[in-house]
């Protein structure tokens, strides 16, 4: 995948963001990091968003305190991100992977997490209120112990996602 994907670093996500800001037709383009590669970066505080990220390598990326509201994140690999009280409101998350990534006090409201692999994911005081789920959203209860209007339907996906992983024998559901 990433042999795939354009590399870019935090000056041409600057200039990105920069082109944006042009208008057509009256409204202010949204910009567009889809299919590229911006693994390890800083970008903390950068407004972000309505951005789209579709299919991005962000592995590693700092995106903490960021306005990321709004953002296109399908199938995008957010592996060990970092998105400490990231302002998540109405993302789509759809058959994202975001393992091992630290959401610590974001606000993921209305998030869509369908199909979303969120395993080791950290959510501690994470607002979750009204995010969407399905059967193919992986999270484990005990990642939701400490966050914030856990819905019943996220509850429900995780222990089923549990129990799934017991009876493979697998706990931590890796493989699943």
């Amino acid at each position: 995948m990433a042999d795939e994907l354009r590399r870019m670093t935090e000056k041409d996500v600057l200039a990105v963001l920069h082109a944006s800001r042009t208008v057509e037709q009256g409204r202010p383009t949204a910009p567009d990091f889809s299919n590229v590669d911006l693994s390890g970066l800083d970008l903390r505080t950068v407004p972000f968003g309505r951005a789209c990220f579709r299919g991005g390598l962000l592995k590693d990326t700092d995106f903490s305190n960021a306005d990321l509201s709004l953002t296109d994140f399908r199938q995008a690999d957010l592996t060990g991100a970092k998105l400490i009280g990231t302002n998540l409101a109405d993302v789509d998350l759809r058959g994202a992977i975001v393992r091992d990534a630290n959401l610590c006090g974001a606000c993921l409201f209305q998030a869509d997490l369908r199909g979303s692999d969120m395993r080791g994911t950290l959510l501690d005081w994470a607002d979750l209120g009204d995010v969407r789920v399905d059967e193919g959203t992986k999270v484990l209860p005990d990642q939701l112990t400490r966050a914030r209007d856990v819905p019943a339907s996220l509850l429900r996906v995780a222990r089923a996602f549990q129990r799934k992983s017991a009876l493979g024998n697998n706990p931590s559901g890796k493989g699943l």
